[in-house]
């Protein structure tokens, strides 16, 4: 084990020595590299054709603004985009909040305004 151990280490020595004497190491390194992405490059794979499909894709139904009608998004003329009628601009996150009318809320944002009695749920 120590023997071939020290061989490895003299045999690393060695290769250093001997390439880094005139940088062929970085020529070798370079030229490997090119190979290899010349041969990534080059590759394709044939995408199999799926021939037990009868109908096209269905492009999604769209209004004139360009928002998908089937998500329910709206177009919003000072935003310039098309944007969900549902979302009040509250973050997703859920820290219950418990609201003085008695009604749990996701978070203070959602609350809208309401006075919060306690953080959790009624």
């Amino acid at each position: 084990m120590i023997l071939s151990r020290n061989l490895g280490i003299a045999y690393i020595k060695y290769f250093f020595l001997f390439f880094m004497k005139e940088r062929t190491l970085y020529i070798l390194m370079g030229l490997a590299i090119a190979i290899l992405t010349a041969l990534l490059l080059s590759y394709t794979e044939e995408v199999p054709v799926d021939s037990d499909v009868d109908e096209p894709f269905v492009k999604p139904a769209v209004d004139e603004y360009g928002c998908v009608i089937s998500t329910g998004y709206v177009w919003d003329e000072e935003k310039g985009y098309c944007v969900d009628p549902l979302d009040d601009g509250c973050p997703k996150e859920y820290k219950p909040v418990c609201g003085m009318n008695g009604v749990t809320y996701d978070n203070p944002c959602k609350a809208h305004g309401e006075k919060i009695v306690r953080f959790g749920e009624c």
